[in-house]
């Protein structure tokens, strides 16, 4: 099974350095290829950088691998973490889900953004975080389907790539689900963890800090 991890840096703040070298580190002693998008890949009508994820879906669905893994530039890898057994031959979709209260608008924004309202959310759909994604070929051709443009901003991407698995998902039957909760790990939760998310922009390097220390405990 080939997997290939894509990942987007810009500027050098410390914790994005830090978090880049366990990246590097870890897909270099495991084999994985790894695509790092920047400011080059930044394009007229994204409502900022991080819509990129659509051509790094694009560039995955024209080639060869498997699976394709998005890595936010904010998240910091174990030293020890392994390679990634649990990602099998179902199709599906595997992100985390986020807290209550960040998923809170989407439905607002969802039914103001499409006033057609394109599809019902099903009462059951749970908003994902958009930093960390397993794809494999069969969910990302069926996720391809539904990206359009324009593209709406909320809570940068996240809002529209959530619109764009909804609908994937009532439309073309795409399932999503959570990956195994040791690989995703808030920086505010329990150890053990082997890809811990500062998420949100303030307070990085004391995020940081807080991760190193569970990691070293």
């Amino acid at each position: 099974m080939k997997v290939e991890i894509h990942t987007l840096r810009y500027g050098s703040p410390r914790w994005l350095v830090e978090c880049a070298a366990t990246l590097d580190a870890w897909t270099g002693r495991h084999g994985y290829p790894l695509r790092i998008w920047t400011e080059k890949d930044d394009k007229p009508g994204y409502p900022c950088l991080k819509f990129c994820m659509t051509e790094m879906w694009k560039t995955f669905a024209e080639g060869d691998s498997d699976w394709m893994v998005y890595i936010d530039g904010d998240i910091y890898v174990h030293p020890d973490a392994p390679k990634m057994e649990f990602l099998g031959d179902e199709t599906k979709v595997l992100m985390p889900k986020s807290p209550k209260k960040s998923s809170k608008g989407f439905r607002f924004w969802y039914y103001s953004a499409y006033r057609n309202r394109r599809v019902a959310i099903p009462r059951s759909w749970w908003m994902r975080n958009a930093g960390w994604m397993a794809i494999n070929r069969a969910s990302v051709e069926k996720l391809l389907e539904m990206v359009r443009k324009p593209y709406h901003s909320g809570t940068q991407d996240e809002w529209q790539v959530n619109s764009w698995l909804m609908e994937a998902h009532v439309k073309r039957g795409l399932q999503v689900k959570s990956p195994p909760k040791i690989w995703h790990r808030f920086y505010w939760l329990s150890a053990p963890g082997w890809m811990w998310h500062l998420a949100r922009m303030a307070d990085k390097n004391d995020k940081l800090e807080t991760v190193k220390r569970k990691i070293a405990a």
